[in-house]
């Protein structure tokens, strides 16, 4: 099987778009229509696909999606009761889901990555036969937000990820919280929520299957009642990761997760290189180092908490650097620099807890890159990967004479050298596909 690796390494490669919807139907079981209904020939520009957790601030997530310049010459993205809208024998376009699928394709035909054989430019058969959309995936997300007409024609589609879902459902449909419930468990109960006639609320988006759970042990008494919830199902899923110092994303291929930042990091995922450096295997994928610097904005060497309404000084837990002038501690190199929250479902112990992890991940100065690359779709959040890039003072390397170098000494040499040179292993922080020229970005922070 070809991998992506192997087509990268090449100077040009051909590459494939699709796009895809699925509507609600209507009646008392609701749920989806059973084939993806393909829209890639309406589309003008396809956007960028962004995912990133803790890009510009620690412990921070961010739900980014995409937004599709589709044609609407037949009318097809109107409204509802339109009866040329493509919506008019289904529910409204709310949760509509999309389904976005790219990659290339390699000298037999074959989509990489994906299964899809292809006979010339055309797939073979009409219903896409020995395609495999979980493998090719790119981004699977939802219409939440209103679908934008204008008198060009064109139709704005506001695509959402699929975590988007759980920023409409109140935790207060929960049931069942007493307090003897570990995060895991109560992500369990999100998992299995049902409305009134045991209908799964998001089975229908993610499957049962597809819920990647970590087991957790700590208790949390202070949920003990619905109102104890009274929140946004996503606030309470991300106060419960910061409560755990884990995190909360979904894959492309719909996989839901709740685990450590360092779950993907047993083995390397991409090899990244630059023109100033060879690997065979993986090739130059690197096309520019956009930023590279010492994340100082992510060191805290004091870490506080406070976990009672009262503010008094049993209301805070503390954990801090001890220091000295001229010492070689994180707090004298870097300065004292806080991190200060709030976490009420927490007592001292778990407190005490959750601070050291946090400690773990923040009181070492950690590199971080910004990069643009050729298309990899294949990389997912907190992927290793490892770096191999030196950068080159091209500019005092030599003399030029027309089109060539001033004899074989390289006369008038400025002395040239490495400007700087990176290399090592790093984490996927974020990444951004450019899906109209196909590129990609990746944020990535370095792995001690």
């Amino acid at each position: 099987m070809t991998l992506t690796r192997q087509i990268t390494k090449k100077n040009t490669s051909e590459v494939f778009r699709r796009a895809s919807i699925k509507r609600r139907l209507t009646g008392a079981s609701a749920g989806y229509e059973t084939d993806w209904f393909d829209i890639t020939n309406k589309i003008k520009s396809w956007g960028r696909i962004r995912t990133e957790t803790e890009v510009h601030r620690f412990n921070s997530f961010r739900l980014n999606g995409l937004t599709l310049r589709v044609r609407n010459d037949d009318g097809q993205f109107n409204t509802k009761d339109d009866g040329s809208s493509l919506w008019n024998a289904f529910l409204t376009p709310y949760k509509t889901k999309v389904f976005i699928e790219t990659g290339y394709i390699d000298d037999d035909g074959v989509e990489v990555p994906g299964g899809a054989v292809r006979w010339g430019k055309f797939l073979w058969g009409g219903d896409l036969w020995g395609r495999s959309p979980v493998n090719s995936a790119n981004f699977l997300g939802v219409l939440t937000d209103e679908i934008i007409l204008n008198a060009k024609n064109e139709v704005l589609l506001p695509v959402k990820p699929m975590l988007s879902i759980f920023e409409d459902v109140p935790a207060t449909r929960l049931s069942g919280i007493t307090g003897s419930q570990t995060a895991s468990e109560i992500i369990i109960k999100i998992r299995d929520l049902v409305d009134a006639n045991s209908v799964s609320i998001f089975g229908d988006l993610i499957s049962t299957g597809a819920w990647d759970i970590q087991s957790t042990t700590t208790i949390y008494p202070d949920l003990d009642t619905t109102e104890s919830v009274d929140m946004p199902i996503w606030d309470l899923m991300t106060r419960l990761a910061e409560s755990e110092a884990k995190a909360v994303w979904i894959d492309p291929d719909g996989t839901f997760h709740f685990r450590d930042r360092t779950s993907n990091q047993s083995s390397t995922a991409w090899k990244f290189s630059g023109v100033a450096t060879h690997n065979p295997e993986y090739g130059h994928t690197i096309k520019s180092i956009d930023e590279y610097k010492e994340s100082t904005s992510k060191i805290f060497t004091r870490l506080r908490v406070k976990i009672d309404e009262a503010d008094t000084e049993a209301s805070y837990r503390i954990k801090e650097d001890s220091w000295d002038v001229g010492d070689s501690s994180t707090s004298f190199i870097y300065g004292q620099r806080t991190y200060d929250f709030e976490n009420t479902w927490l007592n001292t112990s778990t407190a005490d807890t959750l601070l050291t992890k946090i400690n773990n991940e923040t009181s070492q100065a950690k590199k971080e890159i910004k990069l643009s690359s050729k298309f990899i779709p294949a990389l997912r959040l907190f992927d290793r990967v490892e770096m191999d890039y030196v950068s080159k003072d091209i500019a005092t390397t030599g003399s030029l004479w027309g089109n060539f170098l001033w004899d074989d000494s390289l006369w008038g040499a400025g002395g040239g050298g490495d400007v700087f040179e990176i290399r090592g292993n790093y984490t996927v922080i974020g990444f951004e596909h450019n899906l109209d020229r196909m590129e990609s970005g990746f944020y990535l922070r370095e792995i001690l």
